[in-house]
């Protein structure tokens, strides 16, 4: 069976990031990270490392990015309007290099959310990592 590559986002100030590695639902290894994407003084918005990541996986051997949605009630902040924006970002890199995306809830991640908090990373990485995990959680249950 051939290695697959499940990508997720976690958007926001800070951003988490993972690639999970996997033989059918087997999962092999993985790769998780944390890119600064607007600094908090001036909310410019750098989405370089996003791109960096995203581009960085092999198109061949990715299966989906899984992008976290965006959930606001009552007034937007300027933090939520510049995390709306990234997963904007998100999706035009993923349209941009032909590449299959899911934008999901932020309550999708919840059932793999434990797994990933114990495997002590960050907490963006976490809930990136848990995005992932839930997804081929899914997958497998329509097998």
């Amino acid at each position: 069976m051939q290695l697959h590559v499940t990508g997720s986002v976690d958007p926001g100030g800070t951003t988490g990031l993972a690639r999970i590695y996997h033989v059918g639902f087997a999962i092999r290894s993985y790769q998780l990270s944390e890119v600064e994407c607007w600094t908090t003084k001036r909310h410019t918005i750098d989405p370089t490392g996003l791109f960096d990541f995203i581009a960085g996986t092999p198109p061949e051997l990715t299966d989906v990015w899984v992008i976290e949605d965006f959930n606001s009630t009552g007034q937007l902040s300027r933090d939520g309007k510049n995390t709306i924006e990234m997963v904007g970002i998100a999706v035009g890199i993923c349209v941009a290099l032909g590449l299959t995306y899911d934008v999901v809830s932020p309550q999708a991640r919840y059932s793999e959310l434990e797994t990933a908090q114990s495997r002590g990373h960050r907490v963006h990485e976490t809930d990136a990592l848990a995005h992932g995990l839930a997804r081929l959680r899914r997958e497998r249950k329509k097998k």
